[in-house]
Order: structure tokens, then sequence, then C-alpha cells
């Protein structure tokens, strides 16, 4: 009867093990979507912005008639597109397929450890080369000492709120979402 019992017992504990590792992984998944698809929205948003900005500064660069303006236009361009890439290959230097779920959450980590990085650099690969190009646009564009001052002054403060809302961002979501992440596959490595 003893041997009975322990069998039941030893089914009974495997059973709870396996759903205990078949609900982590259902939750490392949902908690992974949802992180990817906040992000793919950002990104979305952030393609349409510069489809907007090549047609805007693209037809601005036929009109100007000074060659400042016209380098301007050229970086706001390159800008745009230097984001895009910046974006759409922070998302494919990590993505693999066909996976374990260990190696899917390490591959996780590598994506988010890559967003951490770019916000943390927004501001060379981001806010430095649009306002550059702007500056430049306005410089050539304007004889009025005020009216480049003020877009001087807009440009600075508009830089310095997305540097704080990125740092925030870091702060607040990515860096607890590495070590949340870290911690998971621990969790997984010790199942293992």
């Amino acid at each position: 009867m003893k041997d009975e019992d322990s069998i039941k017992i030893w089914k009974t504990a495997n059973m709870q093990n396996k759903i205990d590792v078949e609900t982590l992984i259902y939750k490392i998944e949902n908690k992974k979507n949802s992180f990817e698809n906040k992000i793919k929205s950002r990104n979305y948003l952030e393609i349409i912005a510069a489809v907007f900005v090549n047609l805007i500064f693209g037809y601005k660069l036929t009109v100007v008639d000074s060659i400042v303006s016209k380098i301007g236009c050229i970086v706001i361009l390159l800008s745009s597109y230097l984001i895009v890439y910046k974006l759409l290959n922070t998302r494919t230097a990590a993505k693999k397929i066909n996976t374990s779920i260990l190696e899917s959450l390490e591959n996780h980590l590598v994506y988010v450890k890559n967003e951490a990085k770019l916000l943390k650099t927004v501001l060379w690969w981001y806010i430095l080369p649009i306002n550059i190009g702007v500056l430049l646009l306005i410089i050539g564009d304007s004889d009025n000492l005020f009216i480049i001052a003020l877009v001087t002054v807009i440009l600075l403060i508009g830089g310095i709120i997305v540097k704080k809302v990125n740092k925030k961002a870091l702060k607040t979501e990515v860096q607890p979402k590495i070590k949340e992440i870290e911690k998971e596959i621990e969790k997984l490595k010790k199942i293992k």
C-alpha cells in the first residue's frame, strides 16, 4: 500500500511541476509579447512620421533656394532614414526563430538590452540630427535673428523633453524588464 501511495504522490507532484512549468512559460510569453507589441506600435508611429517627414522635406528640398536650407533638408531626410534603420535593426538583431523557451527568453533579453541602448543614446541618433537639420533649414530661410533664436530654444526644449521621456522609460520600464527577464531565465535554468 505504501508503494501505491508513493506512486500517487510522485505522479501528483510530477503533474504539479509540469503545470507550474507550463504556467511559467505562458506568463513569460504573454509578458514578452506585450512588451514587443508596445515597441512595434512605437516603431510603426515613427515609420509613419518618417514617411511624412520625407514627403514634406523632400518637397521643401526642391523649392528652397538657400544652399544651407537644402543641406538642412538633406540632414532631416537622412535623419529620418537613420531613425527607421535604428528602430528596425534593433529588433532584427535579436530575432531568432525555432528556439527553446530558454533560448527565446535569452534572445528577448538581448532585444530588450538593445532597446535600452537606444533609449540611452537617443540624443545622438534621434535628437541632434533632426535638430541640426531643422536649425540649418531655418538659418538658410530666415534673416530674422529672433526667429532663429526662437526655433533654437524650441528645439532645445523639445530635445530635453524627448531625452527625459526616454530616460524615464528606461528607468521605469526597460531596466525593470531586463531584471525580470534575467530572473525568469534563472528560474528556467533551475527547472532544466
